[in-house]
């Protein structure tokens, strides 16, 4: 039965069949990028093209910043235009949902304005710390009312230019909220870093900076000094890895062989190590030009720190289950400030589906059963779309499938994935109040 995703309304359960997944399919749109391009967007004068941006509800919580933020937004198919002044104090307030990358991002672009905007969001949204961003701003001349270094916060700037630090142990885009914010001062920005993880994610707001315009310094990535202004541009969303990275890991999961267009390799973007990852495991990788193909079988386990690219945590978990052999999952620190606490939601979704699993410190230790699984489980994705993503996996690499609750989380990055698993053979059915309507 085919899920018509459009009608489904308060259905949380998809029934997942087991089956090895054959076929081809392309990588959805950078959610990564898109934030950064819509708001390079914002701080640019003039009229901005995206080609290819992803329409998720997390970057769509960028564009309702963009426009709180002075900006015209026509989104259309494949393509998103900005028509822009630079920010402006359009309204007082902006709800970034459950984006962390929007309000983080949006908190830099803020201390442009001569006025306080409020940035806040929902779910966990609100308890994902903000503190260190906030003080390095300061440093510059921003201030700022919060709810003890978490949102809501209330930002007011200008910033000027001048030289800040920045602590940037809990996340990478505390970076590139400042390097965002820099681009829109004139005179520039010099920042030092310590503490830097994700640095992959770096490279992409370097990489969309520059492509509008910007003028960047660096050593490495312990120091930066960005110039703007940014300039009107138009901008290719390239692939998204971390999305890609889940159908890579359904072809080693279940036997199967998929191949993926539309990825650059190398990739700025962490999550592009997939490709080795899954080589460790013991799939079969072929690259070509814009596409990886993974072809799958008897995985053997792996040891993986994810400190760098800690979104692939739950699929690489997925894979333990059913590889031979104990993998440890290590670097798991910042997992526990994600859309759930993925320390505990992938403990417990492996705990879902009869795997073995715990901790050894900073490391998840997951015993593999060295081929499929029984099935015939429900697992609760917590709300969390990697999760849900992971939960599919699990699911078709069993006997007799699973059920998997919560499974449009996934709207949030990669809301054609069910979609794209039905062309690649999977069979699947909504069980639940109103079911009919599918």
């Amino acid at each position: 039965m085919t899920v018509d995703h459009a009608r489904v309304r308060d259905i949380e359960v998809l029934v997942v069949e087991p089956g090895s997944m054959e076929g081809e399919a392309k990588a959805p749109p950078s959610k990564s990028y898109t934030h950064r391009a819509l708001l390079a967007g914002l701080i640019a004068s003039g009229r901005s093209i995206i080609w290819n941006p992803l329409e998720s509800s997390d970057t769509l919580a960028s564009v309702e910043l963009v426009k709180a933020l002075g900006a015209h937004v026509e989104w259309g198919i494949e393509v998103a235009r900005i028509l822009s002044e630079g920010p402006k104090w359009g309204q007082p307030s902006v709800n970034c949902r459950e984006s962390g990358t929007t309000l983080r991002l949006g908190v830099g672009v803020a201390s442009l304005l001569d006025k306080p905007f409020i940035l806040y969001g929902e779910g966990r949204l609100n308890k994902r710390p903000i503190k260190p961003l906030l003080d390095s701003l300061a440093n510059l001349g921003a201030s700022f009312l919060d709810a003890g270094g978490y949102p809501p916060v209330a930002v007011k700037g200008p910033i000027r230019p001048g030289t800040t630090k920045l602590d940037a142990s809990d996340s990478s885009q505390f970076l590139s909220a400042l390097l965002m914010a820099a681009s829109g001062v004139e005179g520039g920005v010099e920042v030092r870093v310590e503490g830097l993880s994700s640095k992959g994610y770096v490279d992409a707001t370097v990489e969309v900076l520059e492509a509008y315009g910007a003028r960047i310094e660096r050593e490495g990535y312990d120091w930066f000094r960005v110039e703007g202004p940014l300039r009107a541009s138009t901008y290719y969303t390239p692939g998204d890895w971390s999305s890609a990275a889940v159908l890579l890991a359904v072809a080693a999961g279940t036997e199967g062989r998929i191949k993926v267009f539309g990825l650059r390799y190398p990739d700025p973007q962490p999550d592009s190590r997939i490709v080795g990852i899954l080589r460790d495991y013991g799939a079969r990788i072929t690259i070509g030009g814009g596409w990886v193909e993974v072809e799958g079988g008897r995985l053997a386990s792996v040891e993986v720190d994810v400190d760098e690219s800690p979104d692939l945590a739950p699929v690489i978990a997925a894979l333990g289950a059913v590889a031979c052999g104990n993998t440890r999952i290590c670097g798991i620190s910042r997992l526990r400030i994600k859309e759930s606490d993925r320390v505990s939601t992938i403990l417990g979704i492996l705990r879902d589906a009869s795997v073995e699993a715990g901790l050894d410190g900073e490391c998840i230790i997951i015993r593999g059963r060295c081929g499929r699984l029984e099935g015939g489980y429900t697992l609760d994705a917590r709300g969390d779309h990697r999760i849900a993503m992971a939960a599919a996996l699990l699911a078709l690499a069993s006997k007799r499938g699973g059920l998997v609750r919560g499974w449009r989380s996934v709207d949030k990055s990669y809301p054609a994935f069910w979609r794209d698993l039905e062309r690649l053979g999977a069979r699947l059915h909504v069980q639940g109040q109103d079911s009919n309507s599918s």
